[in-house]
């Protein structure tokens, strides 16, 4: 039950889409694992690497992973939470009498929505400067650079080809577009108008225009990411009322 918990968590934070029968197999798998250590005595160190890689292992079968960037962040955030929560858990029982029946599981589920709803805070504000870049994006022979959010709940993608989909503001890129571009059938491939669908708040069957930029490349803790095949659709809302970026960038292309 606490890791079905904690990988619930991890996927909330993280706003990974995930399955509730692969948490549920994650979760089996876990337990499983966990009860053979039961009749086997062994070095602590040992143990602990043995609990790390449980949790790797885990993360993996639960969620779609896409490289060893995700993996890594999927983990941190499965331990981060359980820390977290079991905090909270001792912080909050007044006495031993709360460890179990009906006030354990009322604890433990408050303790994980809590929990959930604190990292789901420090993700979204705390770390929003870690996951920028600089996001450059080129039309033919002119290009751009825009402050970028790389965004794991960024899941669009082009219906035709299945491409993900890379949200900017129009206003960034609108002295780029030739004039009525949007309206007219154009003869280049890469600037034909895309309808990307998408739903949100208040719009559950929205569409976002977009097209093929030339090249699109994210700059971020001193490497580059190519991203290949990317499709930019243009938002007329702004993506932060702060202002401090323009473009959300999915992780599609991350290792």
């Amino acid at each position: 039950m606490m890791d079905i918990l904690l990988l619930s968590i991890t996927g909330s934070v993280l706003r990974w889409k995930s399955r509730v029968p692969r948490i549920l197999l994650a979760g089996a798998v876990g337990a499983t694992l966990s009860i053979l250590f039961l009749w086997v005595q062994i070095y602590d160190f040992i143990l602990g690497l043995y609990k790390v890689a449980l949790a790797v292992l885990m993360v993996k079968i639960a969620f779609p992973i896409k490289g060893m960037r995700q993996l890594l962040q999927g983990s941190i955030i499965f331990y981060l939470g359980a820390w977290v929560v079991g905090g909270i858990f001792y912080a909050f029982a007044p006495s031993e009498k709360w460890f179990t029946g009906i006030f354990f599981w009322l604890l433990l589920i408050l303790s994980a929505l809590l929990a959930a709803m604190g990292l789901t805070y420090w993700r979204n504000h705390g770390q929003k400067r870690v996951w920028q870049g600089d996001l450059l994006l080129k039309i033919h022979a002119e290009e751009i650079k825009v402050r970028a959010l790389v965004d794991s709940g960024n899941q669009l993608v082009d219906p035709l080809t299945g491409n993900p989909v890379i949200i900017v503001e129009y206003q960034a890129l609108a002295h780029l577009l030739p004039p009525g571009w949007s309206e007219s059938a154009a003869t280049d491939e890469s600037l034909r108008p895309r309808y990307i669908p998408y739903t949100s708040m208040g719009n559950p069957q929205g569409l976002l225009l977009g097209f093929r930029p030339t090249r699109v490349e994210l700059y971020r803790d001193n490497e580059v990411i190519h991203c290949h095949d990317a499709i930019v659709a243009l938002s007329h809302q702004r993506l932060d009322p702060s202002g401090h970026y323009q473009a959300l960038v999915p992780t599609a292309w991350e290792h």
